[in-house]
C-alpha cells in the first residue's frame, strides 16, 4: 500500500474515533440533563412569607437553563422577568412567566410540548422567591 493511502486511512480512522467519542459524550450529557429534569421537586412557596424586594433565581439541568428576576410587594408577585432561557425547542414555555404572575402561584401545569423548560423556569422562580423568605 502506498504511503499516501496509509496516511489518508489513518486520518479517516482518527476522525471516526473522535466522532464516536464525541457522540458518547453528547449522549451522556443528554442522559444526565434528562435525569436532572426528572428529579426536580417543587417545595412550594408561601408568597405571604416573601418579603418585599427583587430576587433573582436560576436553575440549570445542563440541557436547559433559566434565570429569572421576581419583584414581590405585599405578598404578591408584581413583576417576573425571564432574564435568560437556554433551551432546545422549549421557547413556548416562556408564557408560563405571565401565568405565574396572573395566578400568583408557581405550581402550574407545564406547557405542553415544552415540559422541561416549563419545569426549569418554575424552579428558577421558586429559587428566587425563597431568597425573600427570612
Amino acid at each position: 500500500m502506498k504511503t499516501g493511502k496509509k496516511i489518508v486511512l489513518s486520518i479517516i480512522a482518527i476522525i471516526l474515533v473522535l466522532f464516536i467519542i464525541g457522540a458518547v459524550q453528547f449522549s451522556n450529557y443528554i442522559k444526565e440533563g434528562s435525569a436532572k429534569l426528572e428529579a426536580i421537586v417543587f417545595e412550594g412557596v408561601d408568597l405571604s412569607k416573601v418579603e418585599n424586594g427583587v430576587y433573582e433565581g436560576d436553575y440549570d439541568t445542563g440541557i436547559i437553563y433559566a434565570k429569572v428576576k421576581a419583584t414581590v410587594n405585599s405578598g404578591k408577585i408584581e413583576n417576573l422577568e425571564l432574564l435568560e432561557h437556554k433551551n432546545g425547542r422549549g421557547g413556548p414555555a416562556e408564557v408560563i412567566v405571565d401565568q405565574i404572575v396572573n395566578q400568583q402561584v408557581v405550581e402550574l401545569d407545564d406547557i405542553s410540548g415544552a415540559t422541561g423548560s416549563s419545569r426549569v423556569i418554575k424552579k428558577a422562580v421558586e429559587v428566587a422567591l425563597k431568597k425573600g423568605i427570612q
